[in-house]
């Protein structure tokens, strides 16, 4: 059965992937490879627990996450032209999404353009990450969460 905090990452990895016409990673580690159509890597925090209501049970949590992606191209106008694209896809995407259950609301916060990736490619590469914080509820019964 998947949590509540699994559903939530999910969410988001499924709104990048509509969003941003490449490949998609999950998880803590940053992938060795940029594939030719470029990559949005995902990775997660710890979820933190910010509120209880009352009466009910139910837990609010926010989750930090980092949306981070990589483009590649030898033309550098085109490649920056390339990443500025996939940015605001994704900024769109994030900011119009008809949310449902498990995420209650997503805000996107401060953008950072990365220019030193450690990410194997065939061309040169550019990177941006967008920082994305997660709102979700759980229930009070912990082991439903596990």
């Amino acid at each position: 059965m998947t949590t509540r905090h699994e559903a939530a990452a999910a969410a988001l990895a499924a709104l990048v992937a509509a969003a941003v016409p490449c490949g998609v990673s999950r998880g803590d580690a940053r992938p060795a490879r940029c594939p030719a159509e470029g990559l949005a890597w995902v990775s997660f925090e710890d979820p933190e627990e910010v509120g209880r209501r009352l009466g009910t049970g139910v837990r609010e949590f926010e989750r930090e996450a980092n949306v981070t992606i990589v483009v590649q191209d030898p033309e550098d106008g085109f490649r920056r032209g390339l990443l500025e694209a996939r940015i605001e896809a994704l900024g769109a995407a994030l900011a119009g999404a008809a949310l449902s259950a498990p995420l209650d609301h997503i805000e996107i916060g401060g953008l950072e353009y990365d220019s030193d990736v450690d990410v194997e490619a065939a061309a040169p590469i550019s990177a941006a990450t967008v920082a994305v914080t997660l709102f979700y509820e759980t229930p009070s019964n912990t082991l439903e969460d596990l």
